[in-house]
């Protein structure tokens, strides 16, 4: 594989970096984005070219480490993560949103879960890209499928306590099962109580 290809990684984490960093000095802070995402993309954004140069200079000396690799796939990942941060934040407005933004917006709440997964597995890849032997292997296999089980698990999960911000243009509970209709009449209940409270000046029930 070529030199160009896995300089490749850098090039495309680095251009999502500039991107994302444009597009937070481009956001409004008060907008609806900026109240569903909250903090900038671009100072995580920064962690793909970073992670990614340093998977070169690995790939580059040898091509068929797998260490490498999972490195420089681990830093497209996070960047896509922090591009998706940073437009959710630009394109939702109080009355409409760009293209992409529900997309955008299930990437950035539901499928960051498996943010922490990567992270766990590059611990496990170390140094040789492969899992230990013997009975480490096991293991490792057994904590990888786990972990992937527990990120399905929260990509799928009902939501609580979404966050109460007018968007109509966009699904904030996007992707999930739906819960029970007895645990949404009690979200629903609890919610018009505390409502209530708040309005007869009481502060939130406890």
């Amino acid at each position: 594989m070529s030199t160009a290809f896995r300089a490749g990684f850098v090039l495309v984490t680095g251009a999502i970096f500039v991107l994302s960093a444009v597009l937070d000095l481009r956001t409004d802070p008060t907008g609806a984005g900026a109240q569903l995402a909250s903090g900038w993309g671009w100072p995580y954004a920064i962690l793909g070219p970073l992670l990614t140069a340093l998977a070169t200079v690995i790939l580059v000396r040898d091509p068929r480490q797998g260490f490498g690799w999972a490195l420089a796939w681990l830093g497209c990942f996070w960047a896509r993560d922090c591009l998706a941060q940073s437009w959710v934040r630009f394109a939702i407005g109080y009355d409409e949103a760009l293209a992409g933004s529900n997309l955008a917006l299930w990437l950035l709440n539901r499928a960051a879960a498996f943010l922490p997964v990567t992270i766990a597995l590059l611990l496990l890849l170390f140094p040789t890209g492969r899992f230990l032997a013997g009975r480490w292997r096991l293991a490792s296999w057994a904590a990888t499928v786990a972990m992937v089980l527990a990120a399905l698990v929260i990509v799928v999960a009902p939501a609580y306590n979404l966050p109460d911000v007018a968007a109509p243009a966009v699904d904030v509970n996007l992707g999930p099962i739906d819960r029970p209709e007895a645990a949404k009449l009690h979200a629903g209940g609890r919610a018009e109580a505390i409502a209530k409270a708040r309005d007869a000046g009481l502060g939130r029930p406890t």
